[in-house]
């Protein structure tokens, strides 16, 4: 289970360094072969949230670099970020700085992902077609985020994968989890030592067994949720009335239980 606590993929590493033929294992293949494992079995890596603002000129804004999947956007414009972003021209705003740009109690705009496939084609040399009425909409391309505001600023709300202070990844604490990984790396770094005789059978049959029967433990805990998460998830999906505009209120209340009055 995901218990929201996480540790450094150099555990692995420093456990795989305790064995005796993996002396000449390198970081770079040790971390190939976990790579491997999680794009085969689907493990999850560990994930944080992270708000970055983004500075849109002429409709295009940047994309963070450790940015996994976006899980909303917000806007905000104002004569003041507006000269900023134009004169400046940056990317982004640091988190620390933008109480600078922007007042409390300050209201941004929901922003949609557009459904229209010719998105895009409304803005061309920061002109707008035929004064096309749209919705503020954004769509993703070429490690870009695609305005139909001109300039502004949005509040980018997404998924980052986690990194130690050296960066290495970060790992859920869990025990299944790291030991799938160091018996799968060590199962494919032997294989050639077994292969000619130098691993013998028991040895190598072992490890599989070992990496088999932590590969369906890994899988199996870290999908289990706690009943307050799944209490939530049903929430938001056991609707008699399903509301139209979650996105215009950021889906704040989405997961908030549905009060129906019966009447008789």
């Amino acid at each position: 289970m995901n218990n929201g606590k996480h540790k450094s993929f150099k555990s692995v590493l420093w456990r795989l360094k305790k064995h005796p033929f993996c002396s000449d294992l390198s970081e770079e293949q040790a971390a190939e072969y976990a790579l491997e494992l999680i794009r085969k079995a689907k493990l999850a890596l560990s994930f944080g949230d992270e708000p970055a603002y983004v500075c849109v000129n002429n409709y295009r804004g940047a994309i963070p670099n450790d940015l996994i999947y976006i899980k909303g956007i917000r806007y905000y414009t104002s004569n003041d970020i507006i000269d900023y972003i134009k004169e400046e021209t940056p990317d982004f705003i640091k988190q620390a700085d933008i109480n600078s740009f922007i007042t409390p109690g300050t209201n941004f705009l929901p922003v949609k992902y557009s459904g229209n496939i010719y998105h895009s084609s409304y803005h061309k040399h920061g002109k707008e077609y035929n004064d096309v009425d749209c919705n503020i909409t954004y769509t993703v391309n070429n490690n870009h985020i695609y305005l139909s505001e001109v300039c502004g600023l949005l509040e980018v709300s997404y998924k980052s994968l986690l990194m130690d202070e050296e960066g290495y990844p970060l790992i859920p604490d869990n025990q299944a989890y790291e030991d799938a990984l160091y018996y799968y790396i060590l199962k494919e770094h032997l294989f050639g030592l077994w292969t000619v005789g130098k691993v013998t059978d028991k040895a190598y049959n072992k490890i599989e067994q070992e990496y088999t029967w932590a590969i369906g433990q890994a899988g199996t805990s870290m999908k289990l949720s706690g009943m307050d998460n799944w209490e939530t998830v049903m929430t938001g999906i056991r609707r008699l009335i399903q509301p139209q505009n979650l996105s215009d209120y950021g889906y704040k209340e989405l997961h908030n239980r549905e009060q129906i009055k019966k009447r008789f």
